[in-house]
């Protein structure tokens, strides 16, 4: 994990129930193997009694929501829109692709 991306945000997932443990390992895992432009980078899961804490990338205000949030107010153009389906889409093709 390069230094200049630290601190990275935590996510802190309190899992109560085995098979909901589970399940976040298997997303996790999945979800770390994934190297795309478009897909915000997996660095770290920890597990502790208090659950489990999940370390990405920080995207800050370049992510699709707030994008598009920000664009609601001033209209998003078409060519800005087709852009960021295009990005969403080739993020899909990617995870398709990677199973």
């Amino acid at each position: 994990m390069p230094a200049s991306l630290l601190p990275c945000p935590a996510l802190r997932v309190h899992v109560h129930a085995s098979h909901v443990h589970v399940q976040v390992k298997q997303e996790w895992e999945v979800h770390a193997s994934l190297k795309h432009p478009n897909i915000i980078q997996a660095y770290l899961g920890m597990e502790d009694a208090a659950g489990v804490r999940l370390f990405m990338e920080y995207a800050g205000d370049s992510d699709a929501y707030s994008y598009i949030n920000a664009k609601q107010r001033l209209s998003l153009r078409e060519d800005d829109a087709r852009q960021l389906v295009y990005d969403v889409l080739m993020a899909l093709l990617y995870m398709h692709n990677q199973v």
